[in-house]
């Protein structure tokens, strides 16, 4: 099985974030939860955009909740 063109970027791209947040994270001195709770924190922001874009194509700036 032939893999995607797009597998190999991705899996390199990881471990570049890997290594960039476990040396940001032994820069500040961060705990696991610290540094958990920022990337949830960043993640929780790209979803509620996501939704917003979802639920409203034409206007991704109005609120998930309204319709």
């Amino acid at each position: 099985m032939k893999r995607h063109p797009r597998a190999i970027a991705a899996q390199k791209a990881e471990s570049e974030i890997s290594e960039s947040i476990s040396a940001i994270a032994e820069k500040h001195e961060l705990s696991d939860i610290e540094l958990l709770q920022i990337m949830n924190g960043l993640l929780a922001t790209t979803l509620k955009y996501m939704l917003r874009a979802e639920r409203h194509p034409d206007n991704p700036d109005l609120p998930a909740d309204v319709e």
